[in-house]
């Protein structure tokens, strides 16, 4: 089933991904990645927090019966969902006072430091977040939190390298190779002047789509018309599962439009991004969100027309 989910994912059928997932939660009620995956399914993708609890309860109550043995990387993603909850439901005061005693040291023993990091991130607390990362010993992890700095944040000086003895200089970790094109480094790859590398993971690719890195590449080409129908078809298809790239590319696409004077565009890619920050849990509404906030901000300031309506006499205007 996992393999059939995955299909769907790299089909961009990302809707059937969750529905099966919630199905294999239901079809085998003890097996605890599967439940997972059915309260993520549930609470962030379908945003049912009610229809969720079923899931919930019984996660809690499969990592309580593993004890020791339970996944540390799962026992955050359950510690941290309620922070979750608040800051994606606009109760950033209450989701911050829930990060906070969740990383209290008789608490934290157990939890993983790159989720922590991730979640300081969703409130912008980039220094706490860096503080995080520095505790990771994992060099996977390590450059896993690097480049998530560099893709979210567009933080340009890597982070230190971990332990205390280290006089290694700190740098970012070489572009990954084979490159997957959905895969939020591509993006930078491509701001980066590495086009060709990315065209050429885009056809390895084939047949599978990967419309946002291919919509990156038409606009460092300057296939502007080529490049608007790949990133609303992608960010489109995304919507029930917005991980980084959707970001990424909303970022993209909007500044694309703005450049040919297209607010109303602009703001209305904008704003679909910000609907969808409660699906985001796979990727915190963090520095990615601030950074569209900004971007969202400074072009209403520009447009001479109300955000939440479309200009008299124009094709929305007339349906």
């Amino acid at each position: 089933m996992n393999r059939l989910s995955n299909l769907y994912v790299r089909l961009d059928r990302w809707q059937d991904s969750v529905d099966l997932r919630i199905r294999d939660a239901d079809l085998q009620p003890t097996d605890t990645p599967m439940t997972l995956n059915a309260v993520w399914g549930k609470a962030i993708s379908e945003q049912d927090w009610d229809g969720a609890q079923p899931y919930i309860i019984r996660a809690n109550r499969l990592l309580a019966s593993q004890g020791d043995k339970a996944d540390p990387h799962d026992v955050t993603y359950m510690k941290l969902l309620p922070v979750f909850k608040d800051s994606s439901q606009g109760d950033i005061q209450q989701a911050h006072a829930k990060l906070i005693e969740v990383e209290r040291p008789s608490n934290k023993k157990d939890l993983m430091s790159f989720e922590l990091g991730v979640f300081r991130e969703v409130f912008g607390k980039f220094r706490e977040a860096d503080k995080h990362f520095h505790e990771l010993s994992n060099e996977e992890s390590f450059d896993d939190a690097q480049w998530l700095r560099l893709t979210a944040r567009g933080e340009s000086r890597p982070l230190k390298p971990p332990g205390p003895e280290s006089d290694a200089p700190p740098e970012f970790p070489p572009f990954p190779n084979p490159i997957d094109p959905r895969w939020p480094v591509v993006v930078e790859m491509v701001r980066q002047g590495m086009v060709s590398e990315v065209e050429e993971a885009l056809r390895a690719a084939r047949p599978f789509p990967a419309p946002i890195a291919e919509g990156e590449v038409a606009l460092a080409r300057e296939e502007t018309a080529k490049a608007f129908p790949l990133f609303e078809g992608g960010l489109k298809a995304m919507l029930p599962w917005p991980v980084v790239i959707f970001f990424q590319g909303t970022h993209s696409l909007a500044r694309a439009y703005e450049k040919q004077g297209k607010l109303e565009d602009a703001l209305r890619i904008l704003k679909q991004a910000a609907d969808e920050k409660g699906r985001a849990y796979s990727f915190p509404w963090g520095s990615e969100g601030l950074q569209l906030n900004w971007q969202r901000n400074q072009l209403q300031l520009r447009s001479p027309l109300p955000e939440d309506g479309p200009r008299h006499g124009s094709r929305e205007g007339r349906r």
